[in-house]
C-alpha cells in the first residue's frame, strides 16, 4: 500500500509540476541567441518554484497530516548527519570537475543554464542558487525520501532501487532520450548512497553540488554570457 502511495503521490506530483510549467512555456523555432524569449529567468524561477509546490509542499502535507507517516523514516534526520556530509562533500568533490569539463560542450551550451540571460549579476546567481537548493530539497525529498524508503521497506531495496530509477527516469521525459538515461546512472547512485547513510541529506548535496557547479560552469564557459555587479536587474 505504501508504495502505490508514493509511487502515485510522485507521479501526480510530477503530471501536476508539467501542466503548470513546461506545457505551457514550451516556444519553437526560437534563435539560440535569443536569451529573452528561449529561457525567461521568471519562466525558470517559476518552475522551480512549481516543483518545490508539488514535489515538496503537497506530497509532505499528504505524508504526514493524511497518512501519518514518521518523518524520520523517510531519510529526514539528524541521525547520522556526519556521515551524510563525508558521503556528499566526498562525492560532490568528484562531480563538480565533471560539471566543468562538460561545460566546454558547445551542443550542451545551446540548452544549459536554463536561464537564458546575457548578463549574470551577484544578486541573480544568489537567487538561482536559492531557488536551486529549495526545488531540490522537494525533489529528493519526494523521490528519494518518500518514494525510496517506502519502497525499502515494504519489497527491499533490489525492487526499491528498480520502482526509483523508473520513477526518476520517467520524471526526465520532458527533457530528451540523454537525460533519461543519464538519470538511470545518477539515480541508481543516489539511491545507494541514500540506503548507505539513512537519509536523503548526502543525495540532496550531491544533487545540488551537481545543479549549481553545472550552472555557474556554463555561464563561465558560454561564450555569450558574462558575470557583473553585485545586485539584480
Amino acid at each position: 500500500m505504501k508504495v502505490v502511495v508514493a509511487v502515485s503521490t510522485a507521479i501526480v506530483g510530477y503530471v501536476f509540476f508539467l501542466l503548470t510549467t513546461v506545457a505551457g512555456s514550451r516556444q519553437r523555432n526560437i534563435p539560440e541567441n535569443d536569451f529573452i524569449r528561449k529561457g525567461r529567468i521568471s519562466a525558470v524561477l517559476w518552475m522551480r518554484a512549481s516543483g518545490f509546490l508539488f514535489f515538496g509542499v503537497l506530497p509532505f502535507f499528504a505524508v504526514i497530516v493524511i497518512f501519518h507517516y514518521r518523518i524520520s523514516s523517510l531519510g529526514i534526520s539528524l541521525s547520522g548527519i556526519e556521515n551524510s556530509l563525508y558521503w556528499g562533500l566526498g562525492l560532490s568533490v568528484i562531480i563538480i570537475p565533471v560539471s566543468f569539463m562538460n561545460a566546454k560542450n558547445p551542443k550542451l551550451q545551446k540548452k544549459y543554464p536554463q536561464m537564458r540571460t546575457k548578463t549574470w549579476t551577484v544578486g541573480l546567481l544568489v537567487i538561482s542558487a536559492t531557488s536551486w537548493i529549495f526545488y531540490l530539497l522537494a525533489y529528493e525529498f519526494l523521490l528519494r525520501g518518500f518514494l525510496f524508503f517506502s519502497s525499502l521497506e515494504a519489497a527491499g531495496l533490489g525492487v526499491a532501487l528498480i520502482i526509483n530509477v523508473v520513477v526518476y527516469t520517467v520524471f526526465h521525459i520532458h527533457k530528451g532520450k540523454k537525460e533519461m538515461a543519464g538519470a538511470v546512472i545518477f539515480g541508481c547512485g543516489l539511491c545507494l548512497v541514500t540506503f548507505a547513510t539513512k537519509s536523503i541529506w548526502a543525495a540532496w548535496l550531491i544533487h545540488v553540488a551537481l545543479a549549481l557547479s553545472s550552472e555557474w560552469a556554463f555561464i563561465h564557459h558560454h561564450p555569450l554570457m558574462e558575470i557583473r555587479g553585485f545586485s539584480p536587474r
